[in-house]
Order: C-alpha cells, then sequence, then structure tokens
C-alpha cells in the first residue's frame, strides 16, 4: 500500500474504510462535535454522543446538525459520561473511543477498570503523530500522554504500539530514536541505559524492519545536518519516525513545543487496548480531532 505519511493522506484513506462506530466520552465541546459531525457527514464513522442532552443539542444545531440524527446517551458528571462511554465500547457497542471535554485522567480511570475496561495484557501507551513542515514525514511522539515515567519493559510496548501503527499506515522501514540528552550512556541517567539495551534487542525489532538508534539527543534524532556535524553513526539518524521519551514530561512538554512554535498539524491515540482511544489535548482544534479520527479508522483495522 502507499505510504501515509501525511494527514492527508491518512484523511483520504480512511475514506475509503467502510465507516467505524465511534463512543464519545463528555461529547458537550464544540470542536469535539464539529470533527464528529464533519466524519459523520463523510461517512467515516457512526457516532454514540455520551453526556448532557441540554448541553449537546444546541451545539449540533449551531453546527446546522440534526441532533435526531445522533444517538445520545445522558450523564450528568464527566466521571459517569467516562464510565458509560468505556462500557459501551466493553459491551461491544464501539470500535474506538473518543476523549471528548473531560480530563485525561478521568477517561483512563475506566479504561483500566478491572471489571469493564479495556485492558488487553499489553502495554497500553499514547501515541501523538505530528506533521511539521519541512519534516520528511511524521515525527511520532511516544509516550506523552499515559506512561507517567516508563521502565525498560514498557518503553518496549511503547515501540511496538507505535511500530504497529506505523506499519498500518504502510511504512515499510522504521527508524526509532531512544532519547536521552546525549549519545553518552551514562549510568546515572536511567534513559541512556534503557536506550542501550533496547538498541541492542535487533532480533525484537527486525519483525517490524525498525532500527532502534540511541542513545541520542534531539538533534541526532531529527537533523541530519547535525548528525554528520557530530560524526553520529548510526542507521536512520536525523530522520527518526518515532520518538521515544524518556519520560512523560518531556514527551508532553515536546509536543506541545510543535504545536504552539512550530505549528504543527497533529493527531493522537492511545494504543494497546482493545480498541483505539482517541486522546488529544481538550483545546485542541477541531481539524486535530478529525485528524485523529481518521487515524483511528486505519488503526481499528484488524
Amino acid at each position: 500500500m502507499e505510504k501515509l505519511d501525511s494527514f492527508a493522506k491518512v484523511r483520504h484513506a480512511a475514506l475509503e474504510l467502510p465507516g467505524y462506530r465511534l463512543v464519545v466520552a463528555e461529547a458537550q465541546d464544540e470542536a469535539v462535535l464539529e470533527a464528529v459531525v464533519t466524519a459523520k457527514h463523510q461517512g467515516m464513522i457512526d457516532p454514540i454522543l455520551v453526556g448532557q442532552p441540554e448541553a449537546i443539542k444546541p451545539i449540533l444545531e449551531k453546527l446546522e446538525a440534526d441532533p435526531a440524527a445522533f444517538r445520545i446517551v445522558p450523564s450528568a458528571t464527566p466521571e459517569e459520561s467516562a464510565r458509560l462511554a468505556v462500557q459501551l465500547v466493553h459491551n461491544g457497542e464501539g470500535d474506538a473511543l473518543l476523549k471528548g471535554f473531560l480530563p485525561t485522567s478521568t477517561l483512563l480511570h475506566e479504561v483500566l477498570n478491572k471489571e469493564y475496561g479495556l485492558r488487553t495484557g499489553q502495554v497500553m501507551s499514547h501515541t501523538m503523530f505530528y506533521e511539521v513542515e519541512g519534516y520528511p514525514g511524521f515525527i511520532v511522539n511516544t509516550d506523552g500522554g499515559m506512561l507517567t515515567f516508563p521502565n525498560l519493559e514498557q518503553k518496549r510496548g511503547i515501540l511496538e504500539n507505535a511500530a504497529k501503527l506505523l506499519k498500518k499506515l504502510g511504512y515499510d522501514k522504521i527508524y526509532a530514536a531512544c532519547l536521552a540528552g546525549s549519545e553518552q550512556v551514562d549510568p546515572k541517567i536511567q534513559a541512556s541505559v534503557d536506550a542501550a539495551e533496547l538498541v541492542a534487542e535487533k532480533d525484537r525489532w527486525a519483525k517490524w524492519n525498525m532500527t532502534v538508534y540511541g542513545p541520542v539527543a534531539l538533534d541526532l534524532a531529527v537533523s541530519q545536518e547535525a548528525v554528520r556535524h557530530k560524526h553520529y553513526e548510526a542507521e536512520g539518524a536525523g530522520k527518526a519516525d518515532i520518538i521515544l521519551m524518556p519520560n512523560f514530561l518531556v514527551g508532553n512538554a515536546f509536543g506541545k513545543t510543535l504545536t504552539y512554535f512550530a505549528g504543527a498539524d497533529s493527531a493522537g491515540l492511545i494504543n494497546g487496548a482493545k480498541v483505539p482511544i482517541i486522546l488529544v489535548s481538550r483545546v485542541d482544534s477541531a481539524q486535530i480531532k478529525f485528524n485523529s479520527l481518521a487515524l483511528a479508522a486505519l488503526a481499528a483495522q484488524a
């Protein structure tokens, strides 16, 4: 298949797939509903809106959408919206879950519920795609939204989740950089020690045709000029597809830097659950949310 390395390509490919069932938790937000209405009109999704009907319906009318055309499940609080939305997916009524206007922690509390949550036994991680002008293809930032201080085993899962998603986008060869501040392994810097371990596990990454390199600072991950200047030698250096973050703090700050200083377009999913979980910031635009709906369409394929 064609390599889908831009959001224009992702959106086009998603619209060629059968529509999927989307459950929205705490749906009474204009940007969320703008993306949902657009995706519904284009045949991408069949949505279930969980939230306060008296708040959802006026927004739909403002967007020139008929509220009667939408299934709305009433809830009184963000906590109830999260619970009902996760239970709907757990019961087989949804193929993907979208975080509406509620805190990430509120939704994840229900996603991780042992009775009706969406666990699979695999590592669950947040994968954020950024399209930055001048950079060839996506920058995949992971994890900046779920795993706060991942250990080595969790980092293996984070890389595998990102690789699986890139494969669904038609990536043949994948390059992953392990960020750690410098290219030296320092026993006092756990991220550098973990990076060396991950790089050594070449057999693990072979099934994804993925080369993992590091530890590196950001310049050696994304700048081929820096690679030449520093005489750094690693396959894929300077053109990373995936950047494995040492922790949530770095990943979150890096992502917001791309958004607010580089004007990057983006999309975000949690992977490793029973279904794709669409999770971006509450302040992100309808465009970013629509990109994420399109990415979820591809991620939801068997």
